[in-house]
């Protein structure tokens, strides 16, 4: 049965074609993904035009696996043309398409038929989720963006995108109480650069360990953990990539005592998690676990792990030591 296509205004999808174009049909595929249904964007010149078919088959042998096609009337402007991918074929992980269009010409006493045809190998990527990140990793999805080279209406190229982690194995620190956090880094490469693309990037941390040390911090999550939101610091980004750290989404005035948020004694202010002391884990390992959720057009989610253990030294400063030095009575 024919499947409907979708005639989209092509100001709605202008990211995909940001140039302007003297070819009377172009196209962008993808990314596809697994066993969700893709999409071919034909940009057609419709002043050239104005009637068509768009298609969309792929063939074995001298059968047809799939085969669809729909009448257009153009707007006498250029129309982008949404040609789904169904299931059926993103599940193979790998297939080959044929689309494109047909336009009949009437516009003379022999009547002419256009046909434009395209080839392409699909491979439909992965889309992580809730993928669990434990040390420094770097992550190829396997997905492409197929674009039309503008400067040939017979050669097209994948654009491909990756992630890199840093910073998340598990560390030991026990000179400030810093959990830390921010050392964690992601970086986010896409050969087509779109703007904001992990601007909506959402990131949480997890406290697994004794998350009644933090009271005051964000959100006890029953016995399991406690969530504290966090907020993205971009550390650089270029045509194609963006690199950025985490740190609290806010301030916290902690004591330079015991390192408890409104503790006694002196306060300083911070966007940084300390672990506190005299909660009777001074010697203790916290596992933590970094949560992002929509990283890039893909929506991708990560769990990135880590732990950092505050053991005590032998000889340092009288509250994170076996021993250390008294003088006239006082801690040193």
């Amino acid at each position: 049965m024919p499947r409907s296509l979708i005639l989209l205004s092509a100001s709605l999808l202008a990211p995909l074609f940001a140039q302007k174009s003297s070819l009377p049909v172009r196209y962008e595929i993808g990314p596809c993904f697994a066993g969700e249904v893709g999409h071919i964007y034909l940009d057609v010149d419709t002043a050239q035009y104005p009637r068509f078919y768009s298609f969309l088959r792929v063939q074995n042998g001298t059968r047809y696996d799939y085969y669809d096609q729909t009448y257009h009337r153009g707007s006498g402007e250029r129309d982008i043309i949404d040609i789904p991918i169904p299931t059926t074929l993103t599940n193979r992980g790998t297939f080959t398409v044929e689309f494109g269009f047909q336009s009949n010409s009437f516009q003379s006493s022999k009547p002419s038929t256009y046909v434009i045809n395209f080839q392409e190998t699909i491979t439909a990527g992965q889309r992580y989720q809730n993928l669990v990140i434990d040390h420094d990793q770097i992550l190829d999805p396997e997905r492409a963006r197929i674009v039309l080279d503008e400067t040939s209406p017979y050669h097209s190229y994948a654009l491909h995108d990756s992630y890199t982690f840093q910073g998340v194995s598990a560390s030991s620190s026990n000179q400030h109480r810093l959990i830390p956090v921010s050392a964690m880094r992601i970086t986010y490469s896409n050969e087509r650069f779109e703007k904001g693309n992990l601007a909506g990037i959402g990131a949480e941390l997890r406290v697994l360990d004794y998350p009644d040390d933090f009271s005051g911090i964000g959100e006890k999550i029953g016995d399991a953990y406690r969530s504290i939101p966090l907020t993205p610091v971009v550390h650089a980004s270029n045509g194609y990539q963006t690199t950025m750290s985490f740190k609290l989404a806010s301030l916290y005035s902690y004591s330079r005592i015991d390192y408890r948020v409104g503790g006694r004694g002196p306060q300083f202010i911070s966007d940084q998690l300390y672990a506190p002391l005299r909660m009777g884990h001074d010697d203790a390992t916290y596992r933590y676990q970094i949560v992002l959720t929509n990283a890039s057009e893909a929506k991708d989610s990560f769990f990135i792990s880590s732990a950092v253990s505050f053991a005590r030294r032998v000889f340092g400063p009288c509250a994170q030591s076996e021993y250390c030095l008294m003088i006239g009575g006082k801690a040193s």
